[in-house]
């Protein structure tokens, strides 16, 4: 009888657990529905499901890796072309699918491992893409982070949700 009540008692709360699930943010191109979700960064990447498990910024360069090998299961590389000496602390991107070819915009590599293969396979969107990338102010050495990004492939890989890099030293 007490199996009884607590399996009852499960399933009245479970509508309420599954309400709290924030519903699947997807692909999209239209800037204006681009709300990055209040966790952890995840998508799909060339047709796999995508968890970012490392980010770091160096030289202007931000790379989200999922997988802890020298070449990672898959990975988003953002090149962001910051100026020397230049900050990222509360810098805003917001590039969409329509933006032409400009020096100094952003532009995005994309790979994957191929199941049953050892390499990497990729490709670069120098456009195309759409992107929100919002950096905050460094806390206690790490810049929290924001990011929305779909990408043109033919899988329509994705990734959203928040993380934090490494401040420069000095900040």
């Amino acid at each position: 009888m007490k199996c009884l009540r607590l399996a009852l008692l499960g399933l009245a709360f479970a509508p309420l657990a599954l309400a709290a699930d924030p519903p699947d943010v997807g692909w999209t191109t239209d800037l204006d529905k681009m709300k990055a979700p209040d966790r952890p960064a995840a998508g799909k990447v060339l047709g796999g499901d995508f968890k970012v498990d490392n980010a770091k910024l160096e030289n202007g360069v931000l790379t989200l890796r999922q997988g802890k090998d020298f070449f990672p299961d898959a990975d988003v590389t953002i090149f962001l072309f910051l100026k020397p000496g230049e900050s990222i602390e509360g810098k805003t991107y917001q590039v969409s699918a329509t933006d032409e070819v400009t020096i100094g915009a952003p532009h995005v590599h994309i790979h994957r491992i191929p199941p049953g293969e050892k390499l990497p396979k990729g490709t670069a969107y120098p456009t195309r893409f759409a992107m929100k990338l919002e950096f905050g102010k460094a806390q206690d050495g790490k810049i929290p982070v924001r990011i929305y990004i779909c990408l043109p492939d033919d899988q329509k890989s994705y990734v959203a949700g928040t993380f934090t890099v490494d401040a420069p030293k000095g900040i």
